[in-house]
This record gives structure tokens, C-alpha cells and sequence, in this order.
């Protein structure tokens, strides 16, 4: 949606999804900012790694 919409239009539905991770997940989200890449959703494209490497989350 955000290369048809642009990311300004989900920025929303990006925090929201932030916001619904597990404690668990924000950590593994720190980590990936910090270089880790030992998680599937880290090497795969998915939402998350989208919303993450484009800081849609803050």
C-alpha cells in the first residue's frame, strides 16, 4: 500500500501494529536497529521489517 499510497497514508496503521507487539517484539525491534538479524521477520519481507526500516513507528 505505502508504494501506491505513500507512507504518510499508513503511518497510522503502522504505529497501531507497533503498538499491538508483545514486549518481547519491541526488544527484537531494538535489537534489529541495532544490527541483529538472527529472526525471520528481520531477513524476510514482511509489515514489520517495512514499518521498522523505514521508521514508520515513531
Amino acid at each position: 500500500m505505502a508504494d501506491n499510497l505513500g507512507q504518510e497514508i499508513i503511518k497510522d496503521k503502522a504505529q497501531q501494529i507497533y503498538e499491538g507487539l508483545s514486549d518481547e517484539c519491541k526488544e527484537q525491534v531494538i535489537q534489529y536497529q541495532n544490527g541483529a538479524r538472527n529472526k525471520s521477520w528481520m531477513l524476510n519481507r514482511c509489515n514489520l521489517k517495512y514499518i521498522v526500516d523505514n521508521n514508520l513507528f515513531h
